[in-house]
């Protein structure tokens, strides 16, 4: 539904869609945030901003950048847990530079549009 919003809103204003779409979302945090504050089970409040988060990265990235943001975070918690702080930054460092260097060329090469797409919202989150 807020995805059909949204592209409702940029057509009717003439303006692109992800410049509506990071605008709603940044309207839609503050009620959520506060809603997130008033919640007072920690289980609850985690899947409760689990499922907001999900939502929110879909409808400013779409699922390819989605799935770049979720495979960066698997990633980072999997180095952190079994190689410890000694090692993981290294490996981290290394990682990210090349997952950013992949998104940057594939860029690129890609596509010459001036949109918010997912590689930029990847380097800004690494």
């Amino acid at each position: 539904m807020a995805f059909f919003l949204f592209s409702y809103c940029a057509k009717a204003w003439n303006v692109p869609y992800d410049q509506v779409a990071l605008i709603m979302i940044m309207v839609f945090c503050s009620p959520v945030g506060m809603c997130s504050h008033l919640i007072r089970n920690p289980k609850l409040r985690i899947y409760y901003n689990l499922i907001f988060g999900l939502l929110f990265q879909y409808l400013l990235f779409g699922p390819e950048g989605m799935m770049h943001v979720i495979a960066s975070t698997i990633i980072t918690y999997f180095f952190m847990k079994y190689f410890g702080r000694t090692l993981s930054p290294f490996c981290l460092v290394i990682y990210t530079f090349s997952h950013l260097a992949y998104l940057h060329i594939q860029r690129l090469f890609g596509s010459s549009e001036w949109r918010i797409n997912y590689p930029n919202t990847v380097y800004m989150l690494n």
